[in-house]
């Protein structure tokens, strides 16, 4: 059964009730946006009209990225950039704090970070 409100829609089933807020604006959040699959993957997603969050180590980077992308396929969508170290907890609390003080509702998370550590994996 299914209830529709201006931007929000009911679904109703023997279980759970759940409610869709089409008026939100959700995005997808991608670590490593800067390199090869996560270029990729910002490229596929912008192009079909997603929200974007995009994360990397080199704020500059994404910048250029973020404005070769609005170059390549106009206003389809809106991006954030935010540069951040995932080894580091003080970046990933400021990513954490830029999300949430800015009001940015995630429903997709792409995660292409990178992260290396020295010494034996076994």
């Amino acid at each position: 059964m299914y209830f529709y409100f201006k931007y929000v829609a009911l679904t109703i089933s023997k279980s759970r009730i759940m409610c869709y807020n089409y008026d939100m604006k959700t995005y997808t959040l991608i670590t490593g946006a800067t390199g090869g699959l996560g270029n990729a993957f910002v490229k596929l997603l912008y192009s079909t009209n997603h929200n974007l969050i995009l994360t990397g180590t080199n704020q500059g980077r994404l910048d250029t990225l973020r404005d070769t992308i609005l170059k390549e396929y106009g206003n389809k969508g809106d991006i954030k950039c935010k540069a951040c170290n995932f080894k580091d907890e003080l970046s990933r609390q400021e990513l954490y704090k830029f999300i949430k003080s800015n009001k940015l509702h995630i429903d997709m998370l792409i995660n292409n970070a990178g992260l290396m550590t020295e010494g034996d994996i076994t």
